[in-house]
C-alpha cells in the first residue's frame, strides 16, 4: 500500500496522465466533422481574421473533432442563398448583416432603420448588454443559434457625379439596397429610386449603370471593389448595420453538450476584437478614396438633421406595419439607448 507523500502524488499524476490519455484517445476515435461556413465577406478582410479565430478555437476546444471549412466571397451565393442552406443545415454556419435574414427573420428590419443610432459606444452597450437575449431568442424560433456579433459598421453613400448632401440630390437617382423592407422604404422616403440587388449582382449593376448609387460601409466597398464605380462619397453614416455569425439550429442541436460549449466559447472576445479590427481601418479606408481620385464629403450637423427626419418618417411608417415582435425589439433597444451613459 502507498503511504508516501512521495508515493501517493506518482499515483495522482498516474491517474491524471491515464485520464487525459483516455480524452485524447477518445477524440482521436471521435468521428470528425466538417463545419461548412458560407459569407459574401472577401479574405484578406478583418472578417477573415475573425473567422481564422473562431476557426482555431473551434478545433482546439473540440479536441480537433470539428474542423472548418469557410466559403469566402460569396462561393455560395449571395446572402440570403447562404442563409436558406444554413436553416436547411446543407451548411452549418453564416457570417453575414442581419439584414439578410430579413425575409425570414421580419424582426430584424429594426436595426437598419436609419438614424437610429447616435453613436458607436452606445450600439456596442445595447447590443451586448440588451438586445442579445431576444435576439437569440427570436433566432431560434428561425431554426438559427445565435453565436456572436460581427460589424459591418457605419453605411454611407457612394455616387456617380456629385455628393448627396440633401434628400433633393438623391431624385432620380438609382439606388442598390439590400432587398428587404426597410432599405426600399428609406430610399423612396428620401427620393431615390431603390433598386434591390443581392451582394453578387452589384458590379455589373453599377458597370452597366443599372445603378449609380449605393449605401455601403468603406470597409466592404474595397473589398467588394465597389469604389470604380463612384465618383463621390458622402459621409452620411445613415446605418449602423451590425452583423452576426450564427449556426444552423438543425446541425447544432445534433452536438454533443461538449461540442455545443466548444461551438460557442470566446464569443464576447472574438466579437470585441472583430469590431476593432474593422473600426481601426475606417478612417485610412476613407483617405484611399481620394486616392482613387473619388471626392469625400462629410454632412455637417445641419444636413444631417434634414435627413434624421426623413428617418423619423421611416421608422413611423416602419411600426405602422411591424410585427409585435418587431415592436418588442425595437422597445428594448430604446430601453438600451436611455440606458447608455455618454
Amino acid at each position: 500500500m502507498c503511504r508516501t507523500l512521495r508515493c501517493y502524488s506518482v499515483y495522482m499524476l498516474a491517474s491524471l496522465f491515464a485520464l487525459a490519455t483516455l480524452f485524447i484517445g477518445a477524440n482521436a476515435s471521435a468521428k470528425k466533422i466538417k463545419l461548412k461556413v458560407c459569407t459574401v465577406a472577401p479574405p484578406g478582410t478583418p472578417w477573415e481574421q475573425q473567422t481564422k479565430g473562431i476557426k482555431k478555437h473551434i478545433r482546439k476546444d473540440s479536441g480537433g473533432v470539428i474542423k472548418m471549412k469557410v466559403y469566402w466571397g460569396g462561393a455560395k451565393g449571395g446572402e440570403q442563398e447562404c442563409l436558406k442552406k444554413v436553416i436547411a443545415s446543407d451548411l452549418h454556419m453564416y457570417g453575414g448583416t442581419l439584414s439578410a435574414m430579413n425575409f425570414h427573420i421580419p424582426e430584424f428590419e429594426v436595426f437598419d432603420l436609419p438614424f437610429l443610432w447616435d453613436s458607436t459606444e452606445q450600439v456596442d452597450y445595447v447590443l451586448d448588454n440588451h438586445a442579445t437575449p431576444l435576439v437569440r431568442k427570436i433566432m431560434a424560433k428561425g431554426d438559427l443559434t445565435f453565436y456572436q456579433w460581427a460589424e459591418n459598421g457605419w453605411q454611407s453613400v457612394g455616387n456617380n457625379g456629385k455628393f448627396t448632401k440633401s434628400p433633393a440630390d438623391f431624385t432620380g437617382v438609382p439606388i442598390r439596397v439590400q432587398p428587404s423592407v426597410i432599405h426600399p422604404l428609406t430610399w423612396k422616403t428620401i427620393g431615390a429610386t431603390p433598386v434591390p440587388l443581392d451582394i453578387p449582382d452589384v458590379v455589373d449593376a453599377l458597370s452597366s449603370k443599372k445603378v449609380t448609387a449605393f449605401g455601403q460601409t468603406p470597409l466592404y466597398t474595397f473589398a467588394a471593389n465597389w469604389q470604380p464605380h463612384i465618383t463621390h462619397y458622402t459621409l452620411t453614416k445613415h446605418v449602423y448595420q451590425p452583423a452576426t455569425i450564427i449556426y444552423s439550429k438543425k446541425f447544432f442541436d445534433t452536438l454533443s453538450p461538449d461540442l455545443q460549449k466548444a461551438c460557442l466559447a470566446h464569443a464576447q472576445k472574438d466579437a470585441e476584437e472583430g469590431r476593432a479590427g474593422v473600426r481601426q481601418l475606417e478612417s485610412q479606408l476613407i483617405e484611399n478614396f481620394k486616392s482613387y481620385g473619388i471626392k469625400v464629403y462629410e454632412l455637417t450637423p445641419a444636413e444631417k438633421k434634414v435627413f434624421q427626419k426623413k428617418g423619423k418618417e421611416v421608422r413611423k411608417a416602419f411600426e405602422a406595419q411591424a410585427t409585435s415582435s418587431a415592436k418588442q425589439l425595437l422597445k428594448v433597444i430604446d430601453k438600451g439607448q436611455a440606458a447608455f451613459k455618454k
